[in-house]
């Protein structure tokens, strides 16, 4: 049963909640799981879910330059309402389907929305035209908002704790 905790947390790849059912016949025989958005699958696809959860590539990189993947955390300038949200936005990078979309997680003043109430497509926030065209997407950089990954793994990036250094030393 610790072994079936242990792959919960794993989100559904259609849904991106967190939550699974067993299913199965009795306590000792448990072969399916199901998420709350319907979804039923073996038992031992969590792992392979787990795994790959941790190496997904969105194929495209933030304005560093840096490779953004599935379960990053990005840090993305707010455009509108910066008196409730302040000068930027934390959004988590999920899953639906195959495509990467970016769920608001909080905001620079805490969290102003329920988690997951807004969000996009990633490839929303780069040049439509680039998007289809180039051979190698990880050449291609958002427009008219500065993306960065801030938090990767539970870890804040490398990448966001040089630029917080510099601007604290100027």
């Amino acid at each position: 049963m610790s072994d079936l905790k242990n792959k919960q947390i794993v989100r559904c790849p259609f849904c991106g909640e967190d939550s699974w059912d067993l299913l199965g016949h009795g306590l000792d025989r448990v072969d399916m799981v199901r998420c709350k958005c319907g979804l039923s699958v073996p038992l031992m696809f969590l792992d392979v879910l787990k795994r790959n959860k941790e190496r997904v590539s969105t194929g495209l990189s933030d304005s560093n330059g840096d490779l953004i993947l599935v379960g990053d955390l990005l840090k993305i300038d707010v455009t509108i309402n910066k008196e409730m949200h302040g000068d930027y936005a934390i959004y988590e990078i999920i899953q639906r389907g195959l495509t990467p979309v970016t769920s608001y997680v909080r905001s620079e003043k805490g969290r102003k929305l329920p988690k997951g109430y807004t969000g996009c497509s990633l490839c929303d926030m780069y040049d439509a035209k680039m998007f289809m065209f180039l051979s190698d997407l990880s050449d291609l950089r958002p427009v008219d908002q500065d993306i960065v990954i801030f938090e990767r793994d539970g870890k804040i990036f490398e990448s966001t704790k040089k630029e917080e250094g510099e601007s604290n030393e100027q």
